[in-house]
This record gives structure tokens, sequence and C-alpha cells, in this order.
């Protein structure tokens, strides 16, 4: 009757190798695990780890005359010498999980370091570059005061650099607390008496509009208006007008049952507005070639549009040129 285990055949394992052999099976453990996962990088990793071992260095570079195998361990006992535990394979497996755990251990705690290094990295903030010109003009404008009107609109001449006849733009920042602590929308209409230079381009919906849309997937329009009654088949080229704001909206006012009177008061200035995400509205009144008298009328409509109470300020600026603070009257 044999023993449980199988006999070894030739030469018996020293510690040193049952240890490597024990390292090396929870290495390749390891590396199949990654492998599955899809982790190729890491599982490489792992098996380079392995082929790098001191241990296993040592060991293989280790004279075979030299190991100390059990027989020469029992001779020296019986020599008088100390003669250690034998340790069994659970032992050795155990020791090398403990490694294999400190090692990994020691990879987490890099990495998280790395990734703290790249988080700070990216939190670090980006230096705006402004142009020679802008910041010539920008010298001219005391950021600390509110000019008035005249005084701002002089001041919008003289830093403008564009090349072009560049657009005057209102921009006014509202507040965005109302009664109870609710935020309000902030939406209404403002007609310039001037217009902004750019007549935009008004349809009236129909069903041969609609068909036009639905086949080429194109609005060549900027503005459609739309009587009530054809709102439902509308509902055809929603998917398309839509996520281009230019779907007919009762809210804003281009859904009515006079379409042919309200194109006029559009192509004469009416201008529909709404604070963005920012809680601001951006109001063009006209290009700078208009003249003082005619600026100064456009941007009293568009000041008015918004309730006074509502603003916290407003800053005046051309399409290329520092903003200018407005001073906003509360009466």
């Amino acid at each position: 009757m044999g023993s449980g285990r199988p006999h070894e055949q030739g030469k018996k394992k020293t510690e040193e190798e049952l240890t490597l052999e024990a390292e090396q099976l929870i290495a390749a453990q390891k590396t199949a695990e990654l492998k599955a996962q899809g982790n190729i990088e890491e599982a490489e990793k792992v098996a380079r780890l392995a082929e790098a071992s001191p241990r296993r260095a040592q060991i293989l570079d280790e004279p075979e005359k030299e190991r100390e195998t059990p027989h020469t361990k029992t001779a020296k006992t019986k020599e008088g010498q100390e003669h250690p535990e034998e340790m069994d394979e659970r032992e050795l497996l155990k020791q090398a999980e403990a490694r294999e755990k400190e090692r990994k251990s020691h990879d987490d705690s890099e990495k998280k370091q790395t990734k703290s290094e790249r988080v700070t990295k990216k939190a670090a903030p980006k230096k705006v570059s402004r142009s020679v010109r802008y910041l010539e003009r920008i010298a001219l404008v005391d950021r600390a005061k509110r000019y008035s009107v005249p005084e701002a609109l002089e001041l919008v001449k003289k830093t403008s650099y564009a090349n072009f006849d560049p657009t005057v733009e209102v921009h006014i920042r509202v507040k965005t607390k109302g009664k109870k602590g609710s935020e309000e929308a902030q939406r209404g209409v403002v007609h310039l008496p001037h217009g902004t230079g750019k007549t935009p381009r008004v349809a009236l919906a129909s069903v041969e509009l609609i068909e036009k849309v639905s086949t080429t997937k194109r609005a060549d329009f900027d503005i459609l208006i739309s009587t009530p009654e054809l709102m439902p088949a509308l509902a055809k080229v929603a998917k398309i007008l839509g996520p281009i704001g230019k779907m007919p909206n009762p809210k804003y006012g281009t859904v009515t049952q006079n379409p042919d009177e309200l194109k006029k008061e559009i192509e004469a200035g009416r201008r529909e507005w709404r604070a963005d995400s920012g809680n601001n509205i951006h109001f063009p009144i006209g290009k700078l070639s208009f003249g003082e008298k005619k600026l100064t009328e456009n941007l009293a409509a568009a000041l008015a549009a918004v309730p006074v109470t509502k603003i916290a300020s407003a800053t005046l600026s051309a399409t290329m040129g520092p903003g200018i603070p407005l001073e906003i009257k509360t009466k």
C-alpha cells in the first residue's frame, strides 16, 4: 500500500524550489484571470515580474552541489547542527499569496497617486490668450466704472477693431430668484424701432412647405409662423425643426391667427428674447454704422423689455471689442 501522495521520482526538491513553484503557480493563475478579463497589459506585467523574481534567479544560478536538500539537512542534524522545521506546501502557498497581496497593494497605491497627479494637472486653470489689438482696446475701459449710454456708445466706437461693420450688442444678466425662492423663466418680445440691420427670413407654414421640409430635411428660413390649425400637420417635421429652434411655439408668439401681420412686425424689428443657461440675455441692437441716435433708441427699447428689478448688470460691446459696463437707472 502506498501513501496518499504519489512518490516523487528522482531527487527531492528544496524548500526554495517549492516556494518558487508556488509563486509561479500563483503568477500563472493571476495572468490567466487577467487575460480572461481582457486586461492584457496587466497580465504581461505580472508575467514579467514572475520571470524577473530575484528568488528565481538565485535558485537557477546556484550550483547544484551547493543546494541544500532534506538529505543534507538530515546529515547536518546528525552532526549536531540545528534542524529547522520543514514547511509543507500549504505554508509555502500562504507565504507566496501574502507576497502577491503586498505587491498588488503597492501597485494600487501607485495607480492612485498617478491618477491624483493627473487630476491636479487637469484642474489647473488655462491661460486665456488675447490679441495685442484687444489688449490695447480694453486698456481704454475702466472696469470698475459704470458708463452712461452716450459714454458707452462712444467707447464702443473707439474699442472696436473689426475690419467690417460690426454688430453692437447689449448683454443683460438677469436675476433668477422670484417669489418664495422659485426660479422664473426669463423670456419676452422686444420691438426695435430701427431693426438690427439684418432682415430675418420669415416663412409662413403651409402644407407645401411641410412636405418640402420633410423631403429635403432642410429649413431655408430663420423664423416659421403658423396658424393653430396647421400645428398638428407640423408634427411631421417637429424632429427636424425642433432641434434647430425653428418650430413654431405659442410661447414665443409664432403661432397666431394673423401670420401675415406678425411677419411684417418681425421684418420691421420685432425680436424674441430668452435668458440662456447662464442667466444672460443677448440683444443685437444694430450695426455700428447706424449712428448714435438709432443705437440709443434701439438700446432703450432693449433695456425696457426687461423689468429693471430683474437686471443684475448690463454690458455693451461690438462684435470684436471688449465689454463696456453700463449704468442702469432704477427709475
